[in-house]
């Protein structure tokens, strides 16, 4: 079975949330807000169904501990069976707890249960962004 046709069990969604990628300016010294662009890709025609069990299930016990994300998208062009959130912390330490109250709560546990029985996901990617010294927070 290659990696397209395999759904992430929760050992191997922990696994690679472990293993995020981090990407830093040079001078940087990781302290301050930083981004969590996470990407799922899904079995073709798949992404709705995911996307509604997600968001039944999953969105406001995510949204309980980590707040609103910045952005939480379906990929209109390119890969359509992909979708991104980016999710804005203080710094990884801020992060990191919050992942943790989060992994703990039973509401998200049951939503981690309910998908991966449905074996939409088929890949994760997660990188985290910290912001260009130029950059300011856009006022919504």
């Amino acid at each position: 079975m290659n990696v397209s046709e395999k759904t992430l069990s929760r050992p191997e969604r922990e696994r690679a949330e472990s293993h995020s990628v981090v990407v830093r300016f040079a001078g940087d010294s990781g302290d301050g807000m930083i981004f969590d662009h996470r990407t799922y890709t899904c079995r073709p025609g798949t992404i709705k169904k995911h996307m509604a069990l997600y968001e039944q299930h999953g969105f406001a016990a995510q949204c309980r501990h980590l707040g609103r994300p910045l952005l939480y998208g379906a990929t209109e062009t390119g890969d359509v069976n992909s979708y991104v959130h980016v999710w804005v912390y203080e710094s990884a330490d801020d992060r990191a707890r919050k992942r943790q109250a989060m992994q703990e709560d039973l509401d998200w546990q049951r939503y981690l249960e309910l998908s991966a029985e449905a074996g939409y996901l088929i890949k994760q990617e997660n990188k985290i962004l910290v912001p260009a010294s130029f950059f300011e927070m856009p006022k919504l």
